[in-house]
């Protein structure tokens, strides 16, 4: 910055007027255009030298991340404008949180039961795996937003990917298990055509002793959003899981009771890798022979690896109580 504000020679300094004519008047009025001039160049280059003192020192890392940031926000905002309004949230929707065991839709009582499981070893099949709504899609990859009700079929995955796990990793175990895939296309009777199947099959497995219905549910929250019930199991988000039990089934109470026990020991594992049991009206997939185990696994937004993650805290689970 300039130095001259502090020197006396800036202002020159005016004598006292004397009246000696004109010739004095002209030079005193010279004088103070010339001085004038003077004030107006110094103030001119001292601001000049300012600007160009701070332009110089600035802090150009912190405007190239105020920049990058204002960026992102407008990309972000761009992105939800293409893609629509829906958003999709990671939830934490376990019994353990919410502090609740069932989600009871029927007018009967509820008590938590226990269930003996028979021992299971050997080749011969003893569990049938089916997806009942083989139709459902879990997405391919991770996503932010949702583009409509549902998502695009080229990014999905198949939700009879985690039946087949399921199967794979009890067979791995130890215990003969079968994934079936009984061919529904559509929601329409797809339980009705389920329950035909598992017949079919229990006339050529005559051993069999559970049936395993793996889905995936769908939820919304108040404002149109997507959920995915999630939690983070040794370091990995992992899909949440949740037994559904049909009042009007034909095994209705004994597959409450598996629930209630199944739930028990996943709560063990993973506190928070189960939601509180639902409990729904009229029939899902069953038969009169044996209990058919409901089982969905998070939700049309959850990642396929998260529910494969979680379809293997099942078989684990399940594992130790029939052996």
């Amino acid at each position: 910055m300039n130095s001259d504000f502090s020197r006396n020679d800036v202002m020159p300094y005016i004598k006292e007027k004397r009246k000696k004519g004109g010739k004095i008047k002209i030079f005193l009025l010279i004088l103070i255009v010339s001085a004038v001039a003077s004030l107006v160049f110094v103030i001119y280059r001292s601001g000049r030298e300012l600007f160009e003192f701070f332009e110089a020192g600035q802090d150009t890392s912190f405007s190239s991340e105020t920049t990058s940031h204002s960026e992102q926000a407008v990309t972000t905002a761009a992105t939800e404008d293409v893609l629509g309004a829906r958003k999709i949230i990671k939830k934490d929707m376990s019994a353990f949180s919410v502090g609740q065991l069932y989600e009871n839709e029927t007018e009967f009582d509820v008590f938590p039961s226990s269930f003996d499981f028979a021992a299971l070893s050997g080749t011969e099949i003893s569990v049938l795996v089916i997806c009942s709504r083989g139709f459902e899609t879990y997405l391919e990859n991770e996503a932010l937003y949702m583009n409509g009700d549902y998502p695009d079929g080229e990014k999905t995955v198949s939700a009879d990917i985690c039946a087949r796990n399921i199967a794979a990793n009890l067979t791995i175990g130890g215990i003969g298990a079968l994934y079936i895939d009984v061919g529904n296309t559509s929601a329409y009777k797809s339980y009705e055509n389920s329950s035909r199947k598992i017949n079919e099959c229990l006339a050529l497995y005559p051993n069999v002793k559970y049936v395993i219905d793996v889905r995936r549910g769908v939820y919304y929250d108040g404002e149109g959003n997507f959920i995915c019930p999630s939690f983070s199991c040794e370091g990995r988000d992992t899909a949440q899981i949740r037994f559904e039990v049909g009042a009007g089934s034909a095994n209705c109470e004994i597959e409450l009771s598996i629930a209630d026990t199944l739930f028990s020991e996943m709560q063990k594992k993973e506190r928070f890798s189960v939601m509180p049991t639902r409990i729904k009206r009229g029939k899902l997939a069953s038969v009169e022979s044996v209990p058919v185990i409901t089982l969905e696994i998070g939700s049309a937004v959850t990642s396929a690896e998260s529910a494969l993650y979680a379809a293997e805290i099942f078989a684990e689970v399940f594992l130790q109580a029939v052996k």
